[in-house]
């Protein structure tokens, strides 16, 4: 039986267009993670469904031994959303070298406000960590422009939020951005995440952060790559694995 052109064509179509719309956001992503010495990192994208998306994750080294880690979401799902993803990456990168996290999301607002298509203006969700070694655990300086409350998976089972709320980037000038600190001792991991994760829809409704903080407590003590994809997991059971927004997780872990 004959299938028309038309539907092969339309089809070979999407395909491309897709395959292109996945390279394009693996050239958002670093190639590989550093490896850091006491320190387990870990992370994962999961890619939507529709055009490349707005998420990313990074991590990064900084002088004196110290690293940082960013993630963020940037609004929309086509080549603008990812043309912006770009320039918060490489902002963030870039300010961090010399600046602390609240600082160096500051610098990105003003970029991503000069950057922005007057007609079509993006915003854009963060949060950057600046990660140092003090004695036998790591400090943790972490900012938020908006981003979902980082969490801190005790070894004892215990969860906790590292956040100060601050202001989304590209919405004002006069942004609002506090650093938030905490220490991670051994068996300690920080866990930062997209709104993908505990916004996972299903008939039942969202996922939300208390599932995912029962999650965490359940598995306290696990490698970072073993809560990346327990986490993964959890979203993609709980959506049906029907993913209609982009997910992108970003664990660091004190090695015991």
């Amino acid at each position: 039986m004959c299938r028309p052109w038309g539907i092969d064509a339309s089809r070979r179509a999407y395909h491309e267009r897709d395959h292109v719309a996945r390279v394009l956001q693996e050239s958002l992503l670093p190639p590989r993670l550093p490896e850091i010495d006491g320190l387990e990192v870990a992370a994962r994208y999961v890619p939507g469904e529709g055009m490349v998306g707005g998420d990313f994750y990074d991590v990064f080294a900084l002088g004196d031994g110290a690293f940082g880690a960013a993630i963020g979401d940037v609004q929309g799902k086509d080549a603008r959303a990812a043309a912006m993803t770009s320039v918060v990456r490489h902002s963030l990168r870039t300010s961090a070298q010399t600046r602390g996290p609240s600082e160096s999301l500051v610098v990105a607002n003003q970029i991503v406000l000069q950057e922005q298509e007057p007609s079509d203006p993006r915003f854009a969700s963060a949060a950057l960590a600046r990660i140092e070694r003090e004695g036998d655990g790591f400090r943790i300086v972490l900012a938020s422009a908006g981003h979902p409350p980082a969490l801190v998976v005790r070894a004892d089972g215990r969860v906790e939020a590292c956040h100060a709320p601050g202001t989304l980037l590209g919405i004002t000038e006069e942004a609002e951005i506090e650093d938030a600190e905490t220490l991670l001792a051994p068996g300690d991991a920080l866990v930062l995440y997209t709104d993908g994760l505990i916004e996972a829809r299903s008939p039942d409704g969202i996922l939300g952060e208390e599932r995912v903080r029962e999650l965490l407590a359940r598995e306290a003590g696990a490698t970072a790559d073993g809560l990346a994809t327990e986490l993964g997991a959890l979203a993609a059971d709980f959506s049906r694995l029907r993913r209609r927004d982009d997910l992108a997780l970003l664990i660091a872990r004190v090695s015991p």
